[in-house]
């Protein structure tokens, strides 16, 4: 067993954590790729992309149902539904990148760069035959939670301008799609960019430089003057124009006829719609449902088999009673599972190298009393099945993933994080912190209050003043580093709901807090009780019977006045004998029915 002290715990993984980094950190955002960045975010997002389990199924099911009802009068729309974190919008940003086979520079394309199944491969091939049948093929996808007011419209609309390259503003777009309508868009905003005014293409009311280039390639203004040209946009393209139903259709049309290959024909469109749950919640209730309802139904109706609608919520249709509505336009449904996280962590993050997995499982092995104690009595505690995944969760052991998953369930009330990125990103800078650590030392528990603490305070989850305590505990001294770990803990001990049993005794702390598993936590139970007494009689941390609590300000104060008048009680002889004095005598009195004068 010695021997694997010289290895390093880096040495384990198919890539080395301190070689490389998660270009959108553990990030999945929806949307139009922007600029290079977003392209290298992308390339990741595809390269990473685990097709297996539901993800592989959803995708597959999305594809094939899309095909088979291309000859019916609409399409299923689909909802795509899994807890926070499931990864339902990297599936779908995924599914987006596919449909559209993305391209990038170096000439590589979406389909080529992701690992995917051959039934997978083939819908797409597929896909792309119906394509040339048609008009081509496109998509947009966005996040409709950042659609502007309470029109679902609006939002969609929005979501689908800004993938085909034009303007937000709804007025400005229209403009834009009357001009690429006559064919001259990109000869207007060549012009414009050509004489330094770029965003002047985004002016059309105002600027002299966009009515100059209007003047030059239309040829119903050629007699007017600027001013004039203006005065025409505004009569025809005004800004107090409502948005409906019609007006949306009208434009959607447009853009699509703009984006297909062949005049006159509809391209195969998916329009993507990320956060639909969140953006009705968040919204007016039942009144935007039944907008967003309506919406859906007339924009399907309309383009009939060529347009594809998929929607992501945490909830599936049927679990939530004003999602049950949707039910009937959204019929193709996909759940997520939450062994896809453990999936998608074990073959990117965590993935070994085969010739290592003999040594590590060795290591394991010879520890496995260690590990097996660890959290008992709780129901987070190691169980028989965790065997099976220690080497594939290694330097994360599974009683401490538990943990977390709680910690982040209780931590993201507003559903603003996500488990996925959370469990990707946390992982990952664990494994490269203790990359070079010997083989055997796993991330502790408390890891997590550092990667977390920003999202903590400004969720006012942790308070200033318990930050402040956590913090101030660390003085540079390995006590100090210590008693900092150990308060951080407890913390999230406390978010923890009671219901798992999570108690944080002397030994539970150590369960979560050792690292180096080969050299053993015997010297770690032997110190904490000391350290806890030391932080305790601080007023640091407070003691409910055999558990520690972090101390919020109300419990600092009640603890410091007892603490007080406890010292002061102590320090009173004179007190304490009248005390005594007062106890005794009824103490001492005969119980009822005692005989005091036995027979001898």
């Amino acid at each position: 067993m010695l021997e694997n002290r010289d290895t390093k715990n880096k040495a384990v993984f198919y890539r080395d954590p301190t070689e490389y980094t998660i270009p959108n950190d553990g990030v999945t955002k929806v949307g139009r790729i922007t600029d290079e960045y977003q392209l290298t975010v992308a390339r990741y997002e595809l390269e990473s992309f685990v097709c297996e389990g539901s993800y592989n199924t959803g995708l597959k099911n999305i594809l094939q149902s899309f095909l088979d009802n291309l000859d019916q009068p609409v399409q299923p729309a689909v909802w795509v539904s899994g807890f926070f974190g499931s990864g339902k919008s990297h599936l779908v940003r995924v599914l987006d990148f596919l449909w559209s086979d993305l391209a990038f520079p170096d000439g590589s394309t979406a389909r080529n760069l992701a690992k995917l199944p051959p039934e997978i491969n083939d819908l797409l091939i597929q896909l792309n035959t119906e394509g040339r049948r048609n008009g081509g093929i496109w998509s947009a996808a966005g996040t409709l939670s950042a659609g502007v007011g309470d029109d679902p419209r609006t939002a969609i609309l929005q979501i689908v301008l800004r993938a085909a390259d034009l303007p937000e503003k709804i007025d400005v777009a229209r403009i834009h799609l009357w001009l690429a309508e006559y064919g001259i868009l990109e000869k207007m905003r060549q012009r414009l960019i050509g004489s330094g005014k770029p965003r002047d293409m985004t002016r059309p009311f105002v600027s002299s430089a966009f009515a100059e280039a209007l003047i030059e390639f239309h040829p119903d203004f050629s007699n007017r003057t600027p001013e004039e040209a203006r005065d025409d946009l505004r009569r025809q393209f005004g800004t107090d124009m409502e948005m409906t139903n019609d007006l949306m259709e009208s434009m959607l049309n447009d853009i699509f006829a703009m984006k297909s290959t062949e005049k006159g024909r509809t391209p195969l469109v998916l329009i993507v719609l990320d956060e639909v749950q969140q953006y009705l919640t968040i919204g007016e209730g039942a009144e935007q449902l039944l907008a967003f309802q309506g919406v859906i139904e007339d924009i399907c109706s309309r383009f009939k088999s060529r347009l594809l609608i998929v929607a992501t919520g945490q909830e599936a249709l049927q679990a939530n009673t004003l999602l049950q509505r949707l039910q009937g336009r959204f019929s193709l449904r996909v759940t997520l599972d939450s062994k896809d996280v453990d999936t998608v962590l074990r073959q990117t993050i965590l993935r070994k190298k085969e010739s290592m997995k003999e040594p590590l499982n060795k290591t394991l092995d010879s520890v496995t009393g260690e590990i097996s104690r660890h959290l008992d009595g709780s129901k987070l505690a190691h169980r028989s099945g965790d065997g099976e995944f220690l080497a594939l969760d290694y330097p994360l052991l599974p009683t401490r993933k538990r943990f977390w998953e709680k910690v982040l369930h209780a931590v993201d009330t507003g559903g603003m994080s996500t488990q996925l990125r959370n469990q990707l990103r946390i992982t990952f800078d664990g494994a490269r912190k203790y990359a070079d650590k010997p083989l055997g030392t796993v991330i502790p528990a408390d890891f997590i209050f550092s990667q977390q603490m920003t999202q903590l305070r400004n969720n006012n989850i942790l308070p200033q003043q318990i930050a402040d305590a956590i913090a101030k505990e660390d003085d540079g001294t390995e006590q100090g580093i210590l008693q900092s770990r150990i308060a951080a803990l407890l913390f999230l001990i406390q978010k923890v709901d009671a219901s798992f049993g999570l108690r944080a005794t002397p030994e539970i702390l150590a369960d979560l807090l050792i690292t180096d598993l080969v050299a053993g936590s015997e010297n770690l139970r032997r110190e904490l009780p000391d350290l806890l007494t030391d932080m305790h009689d601080r007023g640091v941390i407070a003691k409910v019977g055999d558990e520690y609590r972090i101390q919020t300000e109300e419990g600092s104060i009640w603890e410091g006045d007892y603490q007080k008048r406890k010292t002061d009680y102590k320090a009173d002889d004179s007190m304490l004998i009248f005390k005594r004095n007062e106890i005794l005598p009824e103490a001492a009195q005969p119980a009822p029915g005692a005989n005091l004068h036995p027979a001898g």
